[in-house]
Order: C-alpha cells, then sequence, then structure tokens
C-alpha cells in the first residue's frame, strides 16, 4: 500500500475508497501501514472540542483493541474509524513546515515522558502546549512507527 494513498482517502473524504484500501490491507505489516495511517490523518483534523475526545485519543483507543488480536482485527473498528473521520475537516497547511503550523504560538518545554503520559490519558491541557505543537509533534513523531507500540 502507498503511505499516502489511504490517507489521501481520509482527506479527501473519499470514505469508500478508504474503505477499500483498508480492508484490503488488514494483514501483517500492512495492517500496522492502516494503523499508521489512520492515525496520521487524525492528526490532522481541525478539533475545537474536549481533547479527550480528539480524533487522536479515538484512533489511538482502536489502535489498542486491534492490538490485541492482530491475526483477526476488527472490520468493524476500522470502519468505525474511517466514519469518524469522516465527520471532521481537516487542517490545509503543509505539515512539512513547522511555522505553518505553529504560527506565532509560544512554544513551551516539554519532557518526552510527559508527553507520554499526556497522550495515554488524553490530557493535553497539562502540557500547556497549544494544539498546533501538539499535532505538529504528532506528525513528526509518526514518521516513525516505533510510537505506536
Amino acid at each position: 500500500m502507498s503511505k499516502i494513498r489511504l490517507r489521501s482517502a481520509l482527506i479527501s473524504k473519499n470514505i469508500s475508497l478508504a474503505k477499500d484500501i483498508a480492508m484490503s490491507h488488514l494483514g501483517g505489516i500492512d495492517l500496522v501501514t492502516t494503523i499508521h495511517e489512520i492515525i496520521c490523518a487524525s492528526v490532522l483534523v481541525k478539533y475545537k472540542g474536549d481533547l479527550n475526545y480528539h480524533p487522536v485519543c479515538v484512533m489511538n483507543s482502536i489502535k489498542n483493541i486491534i492490538g490485541d488480536d492482530r491475526d483477526k482485527p476488527s472490520k468493524s473498528l476500522i470502519n468505525f474509524a474511517i466514519n469518524y473521520l469522516s465527520e471532521f475537516n481537516f487542517e490545509d497547511k503543509n505539515m512539512d513546515d513547522p511555522e505553518k503550523i505553529i504560527g506565532n504560538d509560544k512554544i513551551n518545554s516539554a519532557f518526552i515522558g510527559d508527553l507520554e503520559d499526556a497522550y495515554q490519558k488524553g490530557n493535553w491541557a497539562e502540557l500547556k502546549l497549544p494544539t498546533s505543537c501538539v499535532k505538529y509533534l504528532l506528525f513528526l513523531i509518526d514518521q516513525g512507527r516505533s510510537w505506536m507500540s
């Protein structure tokens, strides 16, 4: 599977194509790539609600549940993830350019352990980082999939 194909289908809200791509890539490393693409798309969501329900947190929960049975991943959960993401608009910024993402937001420092705790708890506010910084950080981290373990 192309690294950007599923993500592109999600961002363009081509739900049927996204489901076709995801359903045909549920085994072995393809499953990891499918989950990776779904999480990458969730990072790009424009979201203003309760951070506990941010699509990144929801997709991480789905990833954790699917990880319990990698040999028979839940198609219903994959479909739910795609449907959930299709309800949102996505950032149209160039994710390779931090200046376009962060803008004039003041950036505070955070320790990686604090980032991990905040991610697992879904409590980004305790980091005192602007949402734009968190989105860019997650985008950078997801370039290597080891953070999903």
